[in-house]
Formats: C-alpha cells, structure tokens, sequence
C-alpha cells in the first residue's frame, strides 16, 4: 500500500498507523510512527494501572491529559480504538480483525473479562466525552470523570485482567 511504499513499513504497522491515526493520510505521513505507537502503549498501560477505588491516580492522570487538549482527546481516541476492538472480540471472536494487533493478546484477555454491557457502556461514555473535549468545556474535570467511570465500574481497567 502507498503508507508502506511511502514509509518504508511494514504491511501490519502501515495499517496499525492508519487506524491510530484516524485514516488521516496527512498525519500518517507526518507523525513518527514509533512515538505514537510508543505513546499509545505508555497511555494504554498507564490507564490500565489505575485501581478501582484510586482517585488520586486518576486525578493526576486526568491532570496529566487536561495539559495538551490535542493529547487529551487522541488519548480519549486510543481507548475508543481499544474498547472497538474489545467489543470486536466479544462480538465476533479472536478470529475477527481488530485495530490494535499489536496488543491483541490483552484486548483478548480484556473481552473474556469485561462484561459485554460494560464494553457498550464505555464506548458510549466516550462518544460523550469526545463531544465535550471538542465544545471546550473544563478538561480536567470531563477527564477526571471519565476516568474515574471508567476505573470503578470496571471489573478491570483497559488491558488489565483481574486476579
């Protein structure tokens, strides 16, 4: 494909760098996709850390997001892709094709432990959450909420499997 040919990647981190960033031909083209990629996992494993019942991890998360609105939102994103492909996963199987193949042993783990319910849930609050990100309403606070949501009415935080 032309980001491969372009980029000199390979097939899958072409398609993964096309997911991450929203199709955007332009800023797959312009982004580092090692930074992303590193980026995305460093935000992916940092909510995945949060405990439920741990307010002031997810204050200070929150607080770290709220500081770069563009960062904010594209980490709001990265989780949406995540749950996608949760929701794949319970939908249609292992088998199914997800976004995030470089991490797809835990959205596998994440499938089997999220109640289905939940998944919708979340992939809800942040269709929310994106909106209100957007109407620049306080990004702390939204965050701080979503965050806190998304930690204490999960059995598990995103890639995390409960022991």
């Amino acid at each position: 494909g032309f980001l491969e040919g372009r980029k000199g990647i390979a097939s899958e981190k072409a398609k993964l760098l096309a997911a991450l960033t929203g199709g955007s031909l332009g800023e797959a083209l312009n982004c580092d996709e090692n930074k992303l990629l590193d980026q995305r996992k460093r935000w992916i494993e940092s909510i995945s850390s949060l405990s439920q019942g741990n307010h002031r991890g997810v204050m200070a998360l929150a607080e770290e997001m709220a500081a770069d609105r563009e960062l904010s939102l594209q980490v709001v994103q990265w989780v949406e892709g995540w749950y996608r492909d949760i929701l794949i996963h319970q939908m249609a199987g292992p088998e199914a094709e997800i976004r995030n193949t470089d991490m797809e042993e835990k959205i596998r783990d994440a499938a089997s432990a999220h109640p289905f319910k939940h998944t919708l849930s979340v992939l809800s609050w942040i269709g929310r959450v994106k909106g209100d990100l957007q109407r620049n309403y306080n990004h702390r606070l939204i965050l701080e909420n979503f965050l806190i949501k998304l930690v204490d009415r999960s059995p598990c935080a995103p890639g995390a499997v409960p022991t």
